[in-house]
This record gives structure tokens, C-alpha cells and sequence, in this order.
């Protein structure tokens, strides 16, 4: 599973996934109700099959992952941008989740 960070912005919920060795052709991200779906698959860049191989770590394979967003958002205002193996998806919130947010003033 690629690593996730999800937070907030002032008016926006930005995801950033890393998906290091992976080409932009190789996974997909979409959204269905108030959900990010992030899905793909790291290919192997040549198997290696010695006596000589001390530790296989490196993960390979289909992926999926769906990632919950707090609150809803503005399909058609996101944006997401890949470079550097990080994938970086910006969700708009609606005005009215913007809203839902009150200064509460301390005296």
C-alpha cells in the first residue's frame, strides 16, 4: 500500500501519496462519493533469482486504496499533480463545509 498523508487546508483537503518507481501510466486516482481511490500496480523492474539475494523488501504488485475524506468536497475542483514519486491531489471543499466552520471569540 503507498503511504498517505491526509490534512486540511484552509479551503481545500490535500492527499499526498508516495508511489516512488511508478509511472503516471501505472496507477489511476478517482473519487466516488466522499472517497479518494488510488489504484495500481508497481511492476518489478527484473527479478532477481540467486542463492546470493539476502532480503527482498521492496514491494511489487496491484494496489488499492481508498481514502475517507472528512468532509464533503468539490469533484470538479481537484487537481493533482505527479512528480518526484509523490502524487499530490487537492480537493476543494463545498461552501458548505466552509461554513461549518465558526471563529469563536474568547474572552
Amino acid at each position: 500500500m503507498p503511504a498517505v498523508n491526509v490534512y486540511e487546508e484552509k479551503n481545500n483537503f490535500v492527499a499526498k501519496a508516495e508511489l516512488p518507481a511508478t509511472k503516471k501510466d501505472e496507477f489511476e486516482v478517482y473519487v466516488t462519493g466522499d472517497n479518494l481511490i488510488l489504484a495500481g500496480e508497481r511492476k518489478a523492474e527484473n527479478e532477481e533469482k540467486t542463492a546470493d539475494l539476502y532480503r527482498l523488501e521492496r514491494y511489487f504488485g496491484r494496489f488499492h486504496r481508498i481514502i475517507p475524506l472528512p468532509a464533503p468536497f468539490e469533484p470538479d475542483g481537484i487537481e493533482a499533480h505527479y512528480k518526484d514519486g509523490i502524487l499530490t491531489v487537492t480537493c476543494p471543499r463545498t461552501e458548505e463545509a466552509k461554513r461549518q466552520q465558526v471563529e469563536i471569540n474568547v474572552d
